[in-house]
């Protein structure tokens, strides 16, 4: 049986890679709409994001993600399975 991740927990462990610290982080819905940017450091809480569209979009199964590096660093692309 296939255990599906919500966005916070996928963000959770790229957290703790000092790989991704840093790093631009664009969340988006089903419909593509972007709801939220941030940038993911050491200490972000995720519980500190005062919006309850953006704990929705967090709590929400990982639909898609893709991550691309640049000349920029690196950004990180989650769609929620979420229409908001």
């Amino acid at each position: 049986m296939t255990r599906f991740i919500s966005c916070r927990e996928f963000l959770a462990k790229k957290q703790k890679q000092k790989k991704y610290q840093n790093c631009l982080v664009r969340m988006l819905d089903r419909d593509e709409y972007e709801h939220m940017s941030f940038r993911l450091r050491e200490n972000t809480d995720f519980d500190n994001f005062n919006n309850v569209f953006c704990q929705q979009l967090l709590d929400s199964c990982l639909f898609s993600h893709f991550i691309i590096t640049d000349e920029e660093g690196i950004t990180i692309f989650l769609y929620g399975d979420i229409e908001l």
